[in-house]
């Protein structure tokens, strides 16, 4: 059987189920309020985040920078050291040449000196053998055998100083290649 409720009672009811409703939107309003509290966190978090992101980016660059301008002076140095390398060696090997010249112009001339040397005694020995062979027909025998041995020990002396003088010229040109071929 149905009864009837009476007014009070369908007011209760309607207050009781209003007030439930009422508690389930409070606790939802209560969650989301939870979860805007939390998203504000978060976003709070983002934005600090975000800010030291933009401070750690302007450092950066300023580092970036930085660097940038010492490579940059290091470049300059290192053309200008480059340059300075190349004239040294630019230098030296003009030096080596030059002394490489002088030393073939002081060798050419002592070769010239000593071939003119060699070659004025080898006339002395020329002219010293004709003197002897002039007085040998020009002298009577007795007188010739110290002439000649005088005259022959002329010649031998002479022909030892040419024989000298060749040896140091060859052993000259041997010093100067060696010291030569050291430098190359």
């Amino acid at each position: 059987m149905l009864s009837k409720s009476s007014p009070e009672e369908n007011k209760n009811e309607t207050v009781k189920i209003l007030s439930e409703k009422l508690s389930v939107a409070v606790l939802d309003l209560n969650a989301k309020e939870d979860i805007v509290k939390q998203h504000v966190k978060v976003a709070e978090e983002a934005v600090l985040g975000w800010e030291r992101a933009e401070e750690e980016i302007v450092g950066l660059k300023a580092q970036l920078d930085s660097a940038n301008q010492r490579n940059s002076k290091l470049d300059e140095r290192i053309r200008h050291l480059d340059g300075a390398l190349k004239e040294c060696v630019r230098e030296l090997r003009q030096a080596r040449s030059d002394e490489e010249r002088k030393l073939q112009e002081a060798l050419f001339q002592q070769s010239c000196m000593w071939e003119s040397d060699k070659s004025d005694l080898e006339l002395q020995v020329t002219e010293l053998r004709a003197m002897l062979e002039a007085q040998a027909e020009n002298t009577s025998p007795r007188n010739t055998t110290s002439t000649n041995q005088e005259s022959n020990s002329k010649i031998v002396s002479l022909e030892k100083e040419i024989s000298s003088l060749r040896s140091e010229l060859h052993s000259r040109n041997w010093k100067f290649l060696d010291c030569r071929s050291g430098r190359i």
